[in-house]
């Protein structure tokens, strides 16, 4: 995720859909709570 298109030098900017054609940017999404929840996600799911 960090070598997406989408990645700045602070994070990454995720886009969120508001409506159809309209997105929002939030680049307040810290990279540790998006590895944090991944790796319950995948203990929940892989057991």
């Amino acid at each position: 995720m960090a070598r997406d298109k989408k990645a700045r030098e602070t994070g990454l900017a995720w886009v969120y859909p508001r409506a159809l054609g309209e997105g929002v940017i939030d680049e307040s999404v810290e990279m540790a709570d998006v590895e944090r929840l991944l790796r319950e996600f995948l203990r929940a799911e892989c057991g």
